[in-house]
């Protein structure tokens, strides 16, 4: 094992198990009959647009509506309930499609979808441009960025246009378009209106195709607001962090999810879910640094004089000065060797993996990184922790005798600064290679817990035994 600061990432070829039945196949029937909400009153976002990148939005008007499930909606689960009615008090643009890999490659110059022309499955998508499928594998911040590089660009700047991901409320409010039933088609669904596992449909209709993959966006009829894809396709990120039981406590105006929370809230199933997952209630969630290749997103669209609508505590982290991190630096300057804040415990300081530093560039040099330093350790499955210009982690060493092992290491040069050993016996351990857990560091003491039950408290500064108990 060698130590690596980075993500890690499981090869997605390799979990590709189905088969991309359907690809040479007919697409739906497109639909243009959108339903263009064009008002003029404060409660109406102005007329549909498009954009500076091709982007087109339509107007969602201000309005009231029932969210969630009742306790009598087929498919209804607990995380939707209450039902509860919600009032959207100010209009906004939201996209019509989910944002296809052509938009985002314009605006963020990479495009690493599963499903494109120079993806994994490229040969099996020859015959389609796939620059009109929706980007696919996108991390929430990765959606969250293509909002502020959206919305940086001279052109929206000069049009007033700041960009952002939808509230989960506004993304259900949008995808009913003041429709009751489950779906915004009806109280059915049928692969024919919609991407999604056509082998499971919802309520009495037959089966239908099922394509393996996404497809060209507006290959379905839109909803009444003329919103394509919002049933199918992909889930799509919203702002919110997630918690199962918000609806209990959720304000009737302008919801904006609770304040904390390890997840984002995801919407609308996807081109591999079950029907029952694509309702208009279905509601998800997944860590914000999370890839796969159902997860997209759709933006939502307000003028720069209203603001984000975001609160100040809410969205990205920001330092304590109050200005947004992704506003210190740009992803063109390159990374500077400077103070951060301690990453003492798995998922950072505040357990939801965000932390307060230099913004990281987009994109590595051709060359690589240059190399700060480098220790050949054991095995392990554990993650790294930072505290006080020190590196923290555990291992194991089968030979010349069975230990687990907590070490220490100078984060600036790699010098190993202590080591505390202790013995060990793996012979029923499943996945045998080593520790599970990563070191917590805590007022000048490491907490650390081997795979076999040995719980230590150790000087953080020498490693010495402070206590220890065998679980």
């Amino acid at each position: 094992m060698r130590i690596c600061f980075g993500s890690c990432l499981v090869s997605i070829a390799s979990l590709f198990l189905f088969s991309l039945t359907g690809c040479g196949g007919d697409e739906a029937a497109r639909s243009d009959s959108a339903a263009n909400t064009k008002g003029k009153s404060s409660d109406t976002a102005a007329e549909t647009i498009v954009n500076s990148i091709g982007m087109k939005l339509v107007p969602v008007p201000a309005g009231e509506f029932l969210m969630g499930s009742s306790d009598t909606d087929p498919g209804g689960r607990e995380d939707e309930k209450p039902q509860h009615r919600v009032k959207i008090t100010q209009p906004f643009l939201m996209g019509v499609y989910e944002v296809t890999q052509g938009e985002f490659q314009s605006v963020m110059e990479l495009n690493t979808s599963f499903f494109s022309n120079e993806g994994p499955v490229k040969d099996s998508l020859k015959e389609f441009d796939c620059s009109r499928f929706p980007v696919d594998g996108i991390t929430w911040y990765q959606a969250a960025e293509f909002c502020r590089k959206l919305s940086e660009l001279p052109a929206e700047k000069s049009a007033n246009r700041v960009y952002r991901l939808p509230f989960e409320a506004e993304w259900e409010y949008a995808c009913r378009a003041g429709t009751k039933t489950v779906f915004h088609y009806g109280d059915t669904l049928s692969s024919t209106q919609a991407n999604f596992k056509g082998v499971h449909p919802f309520g009495d209709v037959e089966q239908g195709p099922f394509l393996s993959r996404t497809t060209t966006v507006g290959s379905y009829k839109p909803n009444a607001f003329g919103l394509y894809d919002m049933h199918g396709s992909l889930n799509e990120w919203c702002m919110d962090k997630f918690q199962r039981d918000y609806y209990k406590k959720s304000p009737p105006k302008n919801p904006t999810g609770p304040p904390i929370g390890t997840s984002r809230v995801i919407r609308g199933g996807d081109w591999y879910s079950d029907a029952r997952d694509c309702r208009s209630a279905f509601r998800y969630a997944d860590i914000p640094d999370g890839t796969f290749y159902a997860l997209g997103f759709r933006v939502v669209c307000l003028p720069a004089s209203v603001g984000t609508g975001v609160p100040a505590n809410f969205s990205d982290p920001v330092e304590p000065s109050g200005k947004p991190l992704a506003s210190i630096t740009t992803s063109s300057e390159q990374p500077q060797y400077s103070a951060g804040e301690d990453w003492p415990r798995w998922r950072g300081p505040r357990a939801d993996g965000t932390w307060l530093g230099p913004k990281i560039a987009s994109a590595w040099p051709k060359e690589g990184l240059q190399r700060a330093w480098r220790q050949e350790i054991g095995g392990g499955y554990g993650g790294v922790s930072v505290s006080g210009g020190r590196v923290y982690l555990m291992d194991r060493l089968e030979k010349p005798n069975e230990v687990e092992r907590v070490l220490c290491f100078d984060a600036v040069n790699g010098k190993p600064l202590w080591s505390r050993s202790y013995p060990v016996d793996y012979k029923d351990v499943s996945y045998g290679n080593g520790p599970r857990a990563t070191p917590t560091v805590f007022r000048g003491q490491i907490y650390t817990l081997g795979t076999v039950g040995n719980l230590m408290c150790l000087n953080a500064v020498n490693g010495e035994t402070v206590w220890s108990k065998n679980l």
